[in-house]
């Protein structure tokens, strides 16, 4: 009887670069992890997907905000890119 093997995908490749920030961002990035549980790697990834939510809105004539749940507008944010 002949076995069969499915083919793995192959992982996907991420693209590595050295990042330098200010000690304030450090600081930022350190409290972020502690307090999410995630590494700083994802928060830097979260950030890139906020920014391109952000900036995507913008390019469409949209603001991205933060609203409490009776929807009233407590801060508008804006992009600087």
């Amino acid at each position: 009887m002949a076995s069969t093997t499915e083919a793995k995908p192959q992982a996907k490749r991420l693209a590595r670069f050295s990042l330098s920030v200010p000690p304030r961002q450090q600081e930022a990035l350190e409290d972020l992890s502690h307090t999410t549980g995630l590494t700083k790697n994802e928060l830097i990834r979260q950030a890139i997907g906020l920014l391109t939510i952000a900036v995507t809105a913008r390019d469409k004539g949209l603001i991205l905000a933060l609203a409490n749940d009776k929807d009233e507008v407590l801060t508008h944010i804006v992009s600087s890119v």
